[in-house]
């Protein structure tokens, strides 16, 4: 397992109060209502599309093997299931784009293309490096791999075509993991966080902090790598769809303002 680095939550926002930083907005997930979340299952990549959830999930302890599987997004409920065409890899990122899931893995240095409708294996990419998290962007994809750094893809051949260096407040943020394309940006969890940021994809500087904790609290997480780690937007509702490693629900929640009774004062 990789080494925890610790909550910064709370000493994030402190730190914005602090240096008075209008640029970053505060925002807070809140609950709308729960999906049963069949499993355990150790998410690694969520995605929404037209009522239904695609979901990436490696292999840990008490996962023998990675997965990749369709959930009725109204349900819960699991459509199908399949495992990646390699075994003994560790499945991390998930995007959809046309007809086409790809499935990142963390350091088998693969990328695996799928038929969206049928989870049929349509070929691999190499990948240099780790894989984390994954989600289109442009005509492309962006890819994040753990670090402060995020690498933009080309759709046809996935080679990199930019970097973007993430900052928050002018330091360097790291462990990006799971991403989503979403309003006013690139949404990241931040492994072993419970918050999400939001990124500007032209300067890479966190325009958004959104504060998930009050989910991760409704939850009785069964281990300590029980960690948030699954993003899915609903465009039709303005909803996300929010999740981690082995949770037993899946939330459907708003984002709303961060109250001013939960900030510190600027």
């Amino acid at each position: 397992m990789r080494p925890s680095p610790g909550n910064l939550l709370a000493p994030l926002f402190v730190l914005l109060a602090l240096l008075g930083a209008a640029r970053v907005q505060e925002f807070v997930f809140l609950a709308e209502r729960t999906l049963p979340h069949p499993g355990p299952v150790f998410t690694q990549g969520l995605v929404y599309h037209r009522g239904k959830l695609y979901e990436s999930a490696g292999a840990s302890g008490i996962h023998p093997r990675s997965s990749l599987r369709i959930l009725d997004a109204g349900t819960g409920k699991v459509l199908l299931a399949t495992e990646p065409p390699k075994s003994g890899v560790f499945a991390e990122g998930l995007a959809l784009r046309g007809p086409d899931l790809l499935q990142l893995t963390w350091k088998d240095c693969r990328v695996f293309r799928y038929d969206a409708e049928t989870l049929a294996p349509k070929g691999s990419w190499m990948l240099e490096g780790e894989g984390w998290g994954l989600a289109p962007w442009g005509d492309g994809f962006v890819m994040s791999d753990g670090s402060a750094w995020l690498s933009f893809r080309d759709a046809r051949s996935f080679a990199e075509t930019r970097r973007l260096k993430v900052t928050l407040e002018g330091e360097p943020l790291r462990d990006l993991n799971e991403l989503e394309a979403g309003p006013g940006g690139i949404w990241a969890n931040v492994w072993h966080e419970n918050f999400v940021v939001r990124i500007d994809a032209a300067t890479g500087e966190v325009n958004a902090l959104i504060d998930a904790s009050p989910l991760e609290r409704a939850v009785a997480r069964p281990h300590g790598e029980a960690v948030l780690n699954g993003l899915a937007y609903q465009p039709e509702k303005d909803l996300w769809f929010v999740t981690g490693k082995d949770w037993p629900v899946i939330f459907e929640a708003r984002v709303a303002p961060r109250p001013p009774s939960s900030r510190s004062p600027r």
